[in-house]
């Protein structure tokens, strides 16, 4: 499998692992158990270990892309430039996690602060990795539409009800 199918795969865990960390968390706060509150952080540092494999395979995947033009390209550039903070919030949630699951390991009760600190960046991660996903598969959406549209020999001898991009939408 090469790197672009991989990043593929996995760039949609962060968002999910962002979405049931979230729930996890306000359900662990709302009752006093320990338990429900370990999982969440646990589910927040695995987020952010595969947030790097994420993060790896989309820099080795977007190592051929400068050899594309036009919206692709465009595309590209934003989800670049939009995957650097998503990277870094998804860390730092995991990283504030991780503090405080060593901190409930180690028989200590979890600071509150710590519990407030990590759901502001998971709502804040969660935002970020919706729109760095939502760009990144409109890459996807355009690049397939625009190989369809580049086989042909001549753009005039296009028939456009041939190349339904929305069938290769919905089966992405």
């Amino acid at each position: 499998m090469d790197p672009a199918r991989i990043h593929i795969f996995l760039n949609y865990i962060p968002l999910l692992g962002m979405i049931l960390g979230i729930a996890l968390l306000l359900y662990g706060m709302l009752r006093p158990d320990s338990y429900v509150m370990r999982a969440s952080q646990g589910l927040f540092v695995v987020t952010a270990l595969v947030t790097l494999a994420v993060y790896a395979t989309g820099e080795i995947a977007g190592k051929g892309a400068h050899l594309m033009s036009g919206p692709p390209w465009t595309n590209i550039v934003a989800h670049r430039t939009s995957a650097l903070p998503t990277f870094v919030a998804i860390e730092l949630t995991g990283v504030f996690a991780l503090v405080g699951l060593i901190g409930t390991i180690w028989g200590k009760a979890l600071a509150r602060w710590n519990a407030v600190v990590v759901l502001i960046l998971a709502i804040a991660s969660l935002v970020l990795a919706a729109r760095t996903t939502h760009i990144g598969r409109q890459i996807f959406v355009l690049s397939a539409s625009f190989a369809t549209l580049s086989i042909t020999a001549h753009p005039s001898k296009i028939d456009r009800k041939d190349h339904n991009t929305e069938k290769k939408l919905w089966l992405a």
